[in-house]
């Protein structure tokens, strides 16, 4: 397994794991533009030469470098769509070049993967263009019909959670 990103503690986690790690200028602005392009061409030389049997890319940033950089190198990729939001189905030209580029990286894919059932059908409804090959996980949130809010009946020295609480995804 290779995995290409930023430096820092998950490239020990993943080294320790037996992953190859190459460090990517990858910045943490969601809107980079130019820098992005410089890294589609990055990725595509750095395929050409390793030749992967497929590239897994996970959200929307990465899905569009990853997805040109695999189709410049000709490398089969996955594109995994997931906490797509209210942003991505808004009315602003932002969200339109968003949605226009997200189908037209999904078409090419091998395959799309969607985290939840919300997602996929925000894609659908949207009349964005997936790949043939379409997989839905079981979520990867909480559900609240489910699982709804309890009190606790004892006492919790320590609770740490590190995840988006959002209206749009209950």
């Amino acid at each position: 397994v290779i995995c290409a990103g930023q430096e820092g503690r998950a490239s020990a986690a993943l080294r320790a794991m037996d992953c190859e790690v190459l460090p990517l200028a990858w910045t943490e602005n969601s809107h980079a533009g130019l820098s992005d392009l410089g890294l589609v061409f990055q990725m595509a030389r750095r395929m050409r030469a390793l030749r992967p049997v497929a590239a897994f890319g996970f959200g929307g940033r990465a899905n569009l470098v990853l997805g040109l950089a695999a189709g410049l190198s000709g490398t089969p990729y996955v594109a995994a769509a997931s906490d797509l939001g209210a942003d991505f189905a808004g009315p602003g030209l932002a969200a339109r070049l968003e949605r226009r580029l997200q189908s037209l990286i999904h078409a090419g894919a091998y395959a799309s993967v969607f985290h939840n059932p919300g997602d996929l059908a925000l894609f659908r409804r949207l009349g964005l263009t997936i790949s043939r090959r379409v997989e839905l996980l079981p979520g990867a949130g909480v559900h609240l019909a489910r699982f709804p809010f309890a009190p606790l009946d004892r006492t919790v020295t320590t609770f740490a959670m590190l995840a988006p609480l959002r209206r749009d995804k209950g």
